[in-house]
């Protein structure tokens, strides 16, 4: 392996090296904290607790129709699905982009590491 073909190896082990950093360091952007603990939110996570949000939303109207909860108990259910909802619409938002970028991520790592293995590849 020439001189030339070794430099090469190293500057792309060290363009390697500094993705994976970036990406480490943006990880952290998308983490969300909940039960005392930091987690990066799932798409999956998401539509369970849509479930959970309608089968509320039905629970609600039901006590109202009922006559278990008065006007002002219906406008502070109401209110706290509202508030609710927009925090999984943002989680869900924060999920697909998470999950863009970690497609991104990996695809320039795939590159780089093929890179690296053609040049070690090539006889010289």
């Amino acid at each position: 392996m020439n001189p030339q073909t070794q430099i090469d190896i190293l500057k792309l082990e060290k363009a390697l090296a500094e993705l994976e950093a970036q990406w480490l360091r943006r990880q952290d952007g998308f983490k969300v904290v909940g039960r005392g603990q930091d987690f990066i939110p799932k798409l999956d996570s998401t539509d369970v607790q849509i479930g959970f949000w309608i089968f509320a939303c039905m629970t609600i109207i039901c006590l109202y129709f009922m006559s278990f909860i008065g006007n002002g108990g219906l406008l502070s259910g109401i209110l706290m699905l509202a508030i609710w909802g927009f925090d999984i619409f943002q989680t869900k938002n924060k999920a697909k982009f998470y999950e863009e970028q970690k497609a991104i991520y990996e695809a320039q790592k795939a590159d780089l590491l093929a890179q690296i293995q053609n040049l070690k590849d090539t006889p010289q």
